[in-house]
């Protein structure tokens, strides 16, 4: 849908919304006076046209106190096609110009033949009056504050979704550390260990760990229970 039609659709359902208002509770408050829409596009272009209550207002003014109307309808016929109801109006201007509107609704629309016809009556009358006239009326009662202003909503903007965090790598096999086979470099390495955890008392806690798990009172322990002790130190360690 090009600009132009954005337009037009925004003004003739502001007219569908005004006919049924007026069906169901008359026309009140600022609908009253909405005799001019004013329709702003997003980027702040301004269009202007008489409504449904403007047309009328137009020729109720133009025919005031004269003797031959300078506009008025000829007539209107209503018609039902397939699932709508369709409004022909017919508009002769005092130069004997005539111009037929037409306007439909489904049929399944309520208050359908007001709507119809309202629009059907206002598309013929708009047809027969000079434009000059139409802009001038526009001005005077934008001049006077009735209008009813109709804002383009803005497109919504739908942001890129962000890409999925990568999947974190698995996190690689614990490595634990192995005793040398050689008893001498075993117990240099439980005691490089023990100290860190310890300090200077590194020796009276690894007498205490060996009683407590071994009931041993020696620290010359098989190979086996060596690697024991020395899996208990890693813990300790990663306590720490």
């Amino acid at each position: 849908m090009d600009a132009g039609e954005k337009v037009y659709v925004a003004f003739d359902q502001a007219d569908r919304q005004v006919v049924a208002m007026e069906a169901t509770k008359g026309l009140w408050g600022e609908m009253q006076d909405a005799l001019v829409y004013k329709y702003v596009e997003a980027d702040g272009t301004e269009h202007f046209t008489l409504s449904v209550v403007g047309i009328r207002e137009l020729m109720r003014e133009l025919n005031a106190g004269k003797k031959k109307p300078v506009v008025q309808l000829a007539q209107v016929q209503v018609l039902q096609v397939g699932n709508r109801v369709v409004a022909l109006a017919e508009a002769v201007n005092a130069d004997g110009m005539r111009w037929w509107g037409a306007a439909s609704e489904p049929a399944s629309e309520y208050f359908a033949v007001p709507k119809a016809v309202s629009r059907a009556q206002r598309n013929a009358l708009r047809a027969v009056l000079p434009p000059t006239l139409l802009t001038q009326y526009i001005t005077k009662w934008v001049r006077e504050g009735k209008v009813k202003e109709i804002r383009e909503e803005p497109a919504a903007t739908t942001a890129e979704p962000l890409p999925a965090p990568p999947e974190p790598l698995p996190a690689p096999p614990e490595e634990r550390p192995e005793l040398p086979e050689d008893e001498a470099e075993a117990w240099r390495v439980i005691y490089r260990t023990a100290r860190t955890i310890w300090g200077d008392t590194f020796l009276q806690k690894l007498r205490q760990i060996v009683k407590e798990r071994f009931d041993a009172d020696s620290l010359r322990l098989p190979a086996q229970q060596r690697q024991q002790l020395f899996a208990i130190l890693l813990e300790e360690q990663n306590k720490r």
